[in-house]
């Protein structure tokens, strides 16, 4: 397993060789992330974290219901696509995952969001399909983009 641990509310781990275990600890009640992790105005103010324009949000927020976004970035779209496999709201959500431009490597993803006192420690494991597919989402750029994230889903729930 390998880890990567920060100071400040930001830890990394890869229990086997095609997951990852990410956890965020957010200034929010979980409620709050919760709300800030579903609905699509609220996405549209963190997803994609700097990376482009978030172009399309769609959720249908319910076992077996479908999400779709897309995001403008490098001169083109990038769609990814899943479905909502378990909807336990305030508590977690486990999805499919699909990017449209390499459908092949489809991911399930399961997002909690725990209680911490004020804060939510927001877990997200993520289980690739091969090894190879999960170092390739992984680049020196990533742990960044992680704080990021935080900072952009902190400033969405100040809107909420």
């Amino acid at each position: 397993m390998v880890t990567v641990n920060s100071d400040d509310g930001l830890a990394v781990e890869m229990p086997s060789d095609t997951q990852v275990l990410i956890r965020i600890e957010l200034a929010m009640a979980p409620e709050r992330a919760y709300k800030v992790w579903t609905t699509p105005e609220l996405i549209k103010k963190w997803w994609g974290a700097g990376l482009g324009e978030v172009r399309s949000i769609e959720a249908d927020l319910r076992v077996g219901g479908a999400w779709r976004y897309v995001i403008f970035a490098n001169d083109s779209l990038w769609g990814f696509h899943g479905e909502f496999l378990e909807v336990v709201p305030n508590e977690r959500l486990l999805t499919t995952e699909i990017f449209e431009n390499q459908p092949e490597a489809a991911i399930i993803k399961k997002v909690t969001f725990e209680e911490k006192g004020d804060r939510t420690v927001l877990t997200t494991l993520v289980q690739y399909t091969t090894k190879e597919f999960r170092d390739a989402q992984i680049d020196p750029h990533w742990q960044q983009g992680l704080k990021d994230l935080r900072h952009h889903l902190e400033q969405a729930a100040s809107v909420a």
